[in-house]
């Protein structure tokens, strides 16, 4: 998947932190308590925090133009690691209900012979 060559799989497993932004003191960001951050700090952590929202946008991106309309419009609005979540349930779901079928379609063709091992040579 592209997630993997834009290093986003962090964003869908849940585990990529959004960096904090600095905490104020009479609205001046500080990076402790009485000591103000510099412009260049900020800018820093500004870029930091824009860098994970572009990654956290790519990755739901990714994720709503490869489903199907059905399932993005379940999963739309959610976090990627949510969305991711909901995909691989989708997924899985979906192939228990294959498997379903086809234990129903073996039960039926079992009677028949068809895939009963003593009728073949």
């Amino acid at each position: 998947m592209a997630a993997g060559s834009q290093n986003l799989i962090k964003h869908m497993q849940g585990t990529a932190n959004r960096p904090d932004a600095y905490k104020e003191e009479k609205g001046v960001p500080v990076v402790s308590p009485g000591v103000p951050a510099t412009a260049e700090q900020i800018e820093a952590c500004e870029k930091h925090i824009d860098e994970f929202d572009q990654r956290e946008y790519m990755a739901k991106h990714i994720m709503l133009t490869t489903v199907s309309p059905h399932l993005a419009s379940v999963i739309r609005g959610k976090t990627a690691h949510h969305m991711w979540v909901a995909i691989k349930q989708d997924a899985t779901d979906k192939s228990d209900m294959a498997k379903t079928q086809a234990q129903m379609i073996y039960g039926v063709t079992t009677h028949l012979g068809v895939f009963d091992n003593t009728s073949m040579p």
